[in-house]
């Protein structure tokens, strides 16, 4: 090989990889990172401020409001 071929090998930087290839790194990374922040902790729903039971508080305050009450008097 001649040495004016092993000194253009050696500078070039880009590996003789194709256009394609390096428009699909810069996807793949932003794929990377958007998975990464949905499946981590940003990706959890906010929690709610009082301290609800969900289905059973809501039947529970339903039963207690459909019972008649009874006066004392």
């Amino acid at each position: 090989m001649a040495p004016s071929a092993i000194v253009a090998a050696a500078g070039d930087l880009t590996g003789n990889w194709s256009g394609t290839v390096w428009l699909l790194i810069p996807g793949v990374i932003i794929l990377a990172v958007v998975t990464a922040l949905a499946v981590g902790p940003l990706g959890e729903p906010e929690r709610t401020h009082r301290r609800a039971r969900g289905v059973s508080q809501y039947l529970e305050r339903h039963a207690a409001a459909a019972t008649p009450k009874e006066d004392d008097s």
